[in-house]
């Protein structure tokens, strides 16, 4: 009976170890399995930023060739340049003489004399637009006999000149402008 017992527990030991073993690998395919979603995630991502990072690239390469070819352009215009034995660029002569010596700016490209005067009221003589700076696209459309204040004038050549309008009579209350209102002097008369 000591020998069957004995026997009992040699198994009992031996087949412990056998099972603590078994449970140890289950353990380790669990962590292997959550540790491969882990990977298979991470991989999705990665791939999902490789495409971006290849379209960009296919991008750039797109703007290089543009610029490659851009560049060849200006090496051929570089070419036709006539160069003299000093380095130096050699202007090209004309044919012809120069048709417009003497070009006149337009007026509004020049610059305005902006004068601040006395506070001055104002009321228009005919339906007109206003505009958001001298010679600038128009805001606004105003009928005649509106009234405004104004104390900056801006003269170019005594030819045109225009006013700002820092105030407007809605319903006999003044009001001051918020924004940048101008309006050329010929529409105007002075109250």
């Amino acid at each position: 009976m000591k020998y069957i017992l004995i026997l009992i527990f040699i198994f009992s030991f031996s087949f412990s170890d056998e099972i603590k073993r078994v449970d140890s690998i289950v353990k380790d395919i669990t962590e292997l399995k959550q540790q491969h979603k882990i990977c298979q995630k991470k991989l999705h991502k990665y791939s999902d930023k490789n495409e971006k990072y290849r379209r960009k690239i296919k991008e750039h390469k797109n703007e290089i060739s543009k610029y490659k070819k851009l560049l060849k352009d200006k090496n051929k215009e570089i070419k036709k340049l006539k160069i003299s034995k000093d380095g130096i660029c050699k202007q090209k002569k004309f044919d012809k003489p120069n048709e417009f010596p003497n070009l006149i700016l337009k007026p509004q490209y020049t610059k305005y004399n902006i004068i601040t005067t006395k506070p001055a009221t104002y009321r228009l003589k005919s339906n007109t637009n206003i505009y958001n700076k001298i010679n600038g696209k128009p805001i606004k459309s105003w009928k005649e006999g509106v009234s405004f204040t104004t104390n900056i004038k801006a003269t170019l050549q005594k030819k045109d000149s225009w006013l700002k309008i820092t105030g407007f009579f809605i319903d006999g209350t003044w009001v001051k402008s918020q924004s940048q209102m101008w309006i050329k002097t010929k529409y105007t008369k002075k109250r």
